[in-house]
């Protein structure tokens, strides 16, 4: 059975789809049945379709419906990306319980804090190190992906967001009553 390297995004030059490839050339030196799955349209997705045909373990499938399914059938999850926000996918795969490597942005560490495995950005070679590890040894990683899901459910869930929206809501509010209250006294 493959060894599923899975990524979620638009198919274009800020989502990096061609480090994932090389990152997977890389790692099939080693395991040999790795595979990538990247879902997600853009306006570059027939020209990485066609790479299939002379490498088929790159697999650039488009829009699917079954998006939860392939990725709890996924052994790593990555995001190449140069630039994100909140980057939805990677709570997702986290949620999924999949191992979740991403480059090193700010946001990342903001966002998800450390259950995310990071790399120095566009060093592929040390990407590649961190998927083979995960794929060869996923007990070692079993901590953080619960930690993950964890986080990603506590922290991301409908309630724990609204509550977040209201205390951001009554500190504006404080805020906006004493900077009233300062300029009544001066």
């Amino acid at each position: 059975m493959a060894k599923i390297i899975m990524s979620i995004g638009r198919v274009s030059p800020d989502k990096r789809p061609q480090d994932a490839i090389k990152i997977v050339r890389i790692v099939r030196k080693s395991v040999h049945d790795a595979e990538l799955l990247w879902v997600g349209g853009g306006s570059d997705l027939l020209n990485f379709q066609r790479l299939r045909g002379e490498e088929p373990y790159l697999n650039f499938v488009g829009q699917v419906s079954n998006k939860w399914e392939l990725l709890r059938r996924s052994h790593a999850y990555v995001s190449t990306s140069a630039r994100e926000g909140f980057n939805l996918p990677i709570g997702e795969a986290l949620l999924a319980g999949v191992p979740t490597i991403a480059y090193d942005l700010p946001v990342y560490r903001h966002v998800y804090g450390s259950v995310v495995i990071y790399i120095p950005r566009f060093d592929v070679d040390a990407f590649a190190e961190a998927v083979i590890d995960v794929l060869r040894h996923p007990e070692k990683y079993k901590q953080t992906v619960e930690e993950g899901r964890s986080f990603v459910s506590r922290s991301y869930d409908s309630n724990a967001v609204v509550r977040q929206i209201e205390e951001s809501i009554a500190n504006l509010l404080k805020g906006h009553s004493m900077m009233a209250n300062r300029t009544e006294i001066q």
